[in-house]
């Protein structure tokens, strides 16, 4: 089933020399890289012209109606899930498409299938999800490709830079990852697993009151467009503010951001063995009008579920 590409590849099928030549040096590549070669079974195909290196791709779709970049990007997930499943590598023509996959989320395409939920403790399959984190390419070249890795595992894309020899407060050593690198994951889990991000600790611009309304909405801004792709869960860090400023930030960006509550989680990180300045008005008012300095862990969680998020987090290291 032919599908319309994007400009630079053409449509012309027509049988020329030089589409020989373009093939055998494709196979050649793709044999050094461990590609297996393209037969019967294949859930694409690819051709080419005497101008451009693909002139058609054809993917195997549900339904014989023709096909759109939603679709196409449905079928692409779909013969990555079968490969999988059957413990084995996609095709040379299979990876080409999902390099054209690729190129269609890029343009702004969201894959939009449905994706797998975290479930209700005690009624889901797996009582406790091993998170696997990775920036994103490790996810593409190892996680998503045996689907052993998945069971059981959340599929979590995260920037990180451990090991830096330099303060926490300096350098956030976890950070948001590439967009794009995000999306690419989810089309590869599918709905094999769920797929989470984490997209940083806020930035507030010099006072953390005044900067509030903008930060939680640009927070809230990133978070909505990661759920929209269809992740599970988003992770946010709270850091660098009191009780009373952490309450206030958790609940304004779950007011600003757009997502399904029945099916996505909005989480919070926190460091128990960071110190935290107690100035609720009540604890003012209990203390003689001084804030209180928490120190204990348990009671510094106690604090940050209040801040009506779904999920509260212990970021320790």
């Amino acid at each position: 089933m032919a599908t319309a590409l994007p400009d630079r590849i053409a449509t012309n099928t027509e049988t020329h020399s030089i589409e020989e030549t373009h093939r055998t040096l494709v196979h050649e590549h793709a044999t050094a890289l461990g590609f297996p070669h393209s037969h019967s079974s294949s859930a694409a195909t690819t051709h080419f012209n005497s101008k451009e290196l693909i002139a058609e791709l054809r993917v195997t779709t549900p339904a014989d109606d023709g096909i759109s970049s939603a679709r196409f990007l449905t079928a692409a997930s779909a013969f990555l899930l079968r490969r999988r499943q059957a413990g084995l590598s996609i095709t040379v023509d299979e990876a080409i498409a999902v390099r054209v996959a690729y190129t269609i989320l890029h343009s702004g395409q969201q894959f939009s299938e449905p994706f797998p939920i975290w479930g209700t403790s005690g009624f889901r399959h797996y009582q406790t999800y091993m998170s696997l984190t990775d920036p994103g390419t490790g996810h593409l070249d190892g996680t998503t490709l045996k689907a052993s890795h998945l069971h059981g595992s959340i599929v979590h894309v995260e920037h990180l830079e451990r090991g830096i020899s330099r303060r926490r407060e300096d350098l956030e050593p976890y950070r948001i990852p590439s967009r794009k690198t995000v999306s690419r994951v989810r089309l590869h889990a599918g709905s094999s697993a769920p797929t989470s991000t984490y997209i940083g600790r806020p930035m507030f611009d010099g006072n953390v009151d005044d900067s509030m309304l903008k930060t939680a909405h640009t927070f809230g801004g990133a978070a909505s467009s990661l759920f929209a792709d269809g992740l599970t869960e988003c992770k946010l860090s709270i850091e660098s503010m009191t009780a009373t400023q952490a309450i206030i930030f958790m609940r304004s960006m779950t007011a600003a951001t757009q997502f399904d509550r029945t099916s996505q989680v909005l989480s919070a990180a926190f460091n128990i063995n960071t110190l935290i300045v107690d100035d609720r008005s009540e604890t003012v008012r209990q203390n003689g009008g001084q804030p209180l300095v928490i120190r204990d862990r348990i009671e510094i969680g106690k604090h940050f579920l209040r801040g009506w998020v779904d999920q509260t987090t212990d970021r320790t290291a």
